[in-house]
């Protein structure tokens, strides 16, 4: 488990505005937080309703999709009804029950 000490910078300049539901851009390099500014972000304005699906992420590459599920697994470990399930898009054409 990682835990945070310190933020960098981009985490630094990007989470209180994200928390607030503020758009941001973020362009750093690869390493430097931006996919856990986006996740909390998101996990903060969460409101979990039971069938509902509350947030949709659309990556370009299954190891991305891959990555942001493992951060969302990661930072939503103690909100038990949250949920985090990643699809391929082959999966969801030939398993559409996988969405229910």
């Amino acid at each position: 488990m990682r835990i945070f000490f310190k933020l960098n910078p981009v985490q630094h300049e990007c989470i209180p505005q994200a928390v607030l539901g503020i758009d941001i851009l973020c362009q750093a390099k690869s390493g430097m937080g931006k996919t856990a500014v986006f996740v909390l972000a998101t996990l903060q304005q969460l409101e979990p309703v039971d069938g509902v699906v509350s947030v949709l992420v659309m990556c370009h590459t299954r190891e991305l999709a891959f990555q942001i599920s493992k951060e969302y697994e990661r930072f939503s470990k103690y909100m038990p009804t949250v949920k985090v399930s990643h699809f391929s898009l082959s999966e969801l054409f030939f398993f559409p029950e996988n969405l229910q």
